[in-house]
Order: C-alpha cells, then sequence, then structure tokens
C-alpha cells in the first residue's frame, strides 16, 4: 500500500505559535497513556457525555482525547484548558469561540488520537486502526458511490480492507472538513482536498482541507504527553 508514513512525531515547547498560511499542524495523542487522566479538563457537557460510556476503557479514552484537545488549544490560545470553549455545527463539529481564522479537527479511534489545526481554512481527520472485519463490504456498497464500489468489490480480502480504509478515512476527513455527514452529495465532497497518510504502523489517517491543502513538507507533526501541562503552569 502506498501510503504516506510519518515517523517523526516532535515534542512541543511553549509558547506554541499557530500554523503560518500554508502549513499544517498534526498532533498525535496517545490516549491510553499510563498514569494519564485529563477527566479534570473536561467541560461539563463533556464530563455528562462520559459519564454515559458503559466501558471504562472507553471514558478514560474519551477523556483522554478531549482533554487532550483543550490543553493543546489552551497552549495555542494562551487560556487555561477550562476556558476553551467550543460551538458546535450541523452535524456536531466543535468550533472554537475564540477565533474565527484557528481551524481544528480530533478524530480518535481505539489507543490513538489525532487533531488537525490550519488557519487557512477549514480541516478534518479521521484515522482507522486497520483490523479484519466481517461487515467492511456492506458498509462499503452502502456508503461509497457506485462507481467505486464497482471497483472495490472486485478486489480479494487483503487488498479490500487497505482499499477501503484508505477510500473509508478519506471520506470522513473530507465531511468532516465541511461540517457535514457521509451522505453529503459527491459533488461536493470532491472539493476538499485530501492525503492519506499512516500515524504509525498498522493505522490509516486521512487530513483534509476545504481550501490549498498543504504539501507534506509543510506539516508540523507534533506528539502530546502529560508533560505539556506542566508547562502551561
Amino acid at each position: 500500500m502506498n501510503m504516506l508514513s510519518i515517523s517523526t512525531w516532535l515534542a512541543p515547547t511553549l509558547p506554541l505559535e499557530p500554523p503560518e498560511p500554508g502549513k499544517l499542524h498534526i498532533w498525535r495523542i496517545a490516549v491510553e497513556t499510563p498514569g494519564m487522566d485529563l477527566a479534570h479538563l473536561l467541560a461539563h457537557d463533556e464530563a455528562l457525555r462520559k459519564q454515559q460510556m458503559l466501558s471504562p476503557q472507553e471514558r478514560i479514552r474519551f477523556s483522554n482525547a478531549r482533554g487532550g484537545l483543550r490543553a493543546i488549544l489552551s497552549a495555542y490560545l494562551g487560556i487555561p484548558p477550562n476556558k476553551v470553549s467550543f460551538h458546535y455545527g450541523p452535524k456536531g463539529k466543535p468550533l472554537l469561540n475564540h477565533s474565527k481564522s484557528f481551524h481544528f479537527n480530533l478524530t480518535h479511534a481505539g489507543d490513538l488520537a489525532l487533531l488537525a489545526i490550519s488557519c487557512d481554512c477549514e480541516v478534518g481527520i479521521d484515522l482507522e486502526k486497520q483490523t479484519r472485519r466481517n461487515n467492511l463490504r456492506k458498509i462499503a456498497q452502502r456508503v461509497f458511490p457506485a462507481k467505486l464500489w464497482r471497483v472495490l468489490e472486485l478486489l480479494k480480502d487483503e487488498s479490500f480492507d487497505q482499499a477501503f480504509f484508505l477510500h473509508w478515512t478519506e471520506l470522513e476527513a473530507r465531511v468532516k472538513a465541511l461540517g457535514l455527514g457521509v451522505f453529503t452529495r459527491e459533488s461536493l465532497i470532491d472539493t476538499v482536498q485530501c492525503m492519506n497518510f499512516q500515524p504509525q504502523t498498522g493505522w490509516c489517517a486521512a487530513v483534509a482541507t476545504v481550501g490549498l491543502l498543504p504539501e507534506p513538507d509543510d506539516w508540523c507533526t507534533f506528539q502530546f504527553t502529560p508533560d505539556l501541562l506542566g508547562q502551561l503552569g
């Protein structure tokens, strides 16, 4: 599978500067880092959402993904994590109340989360662990355009799975950039630029922008750790 692989994830230092025009910042968050529990950073609505989750593992993953998001955004904005506030689009996409020119999108799956940040235009990001699942063909037939499905259905299992995750993350990243859903009109989805990449072995991701997508050489990739909270003071 020919896909951009990102092997270098930098440790951030404060103060964090927002991405320059034509640049993209991508953060990786290991949401099951031993000893990391960012539940204290959650807003009231996020804490309620967490409590509705039945699995303790899912609760800690959610807390650390959303808490990590708040910690990172606070480092850019220069405000405490619990002061970061959002409003939500029609499909639930969180948008910052603090700045109309600071765009972000968060995705998490399993024990990994990714955050994309742009100051040029709306951005979307998606992530999937590449594991064998029995229902992928049914999902592909239902969601993907008929022309694409006719190509995919001819592939053998391993090749099909690889192609599915490429196209699925690409679709999700594009509609998340638009703030819409997967059944959005194909002609609108196709206006969004997108690129797949591998954030680590066994994972497939995609990032998309409603505007010119920076080349990979213009991406800055960071690894979130709880140490960032200590730097915030």
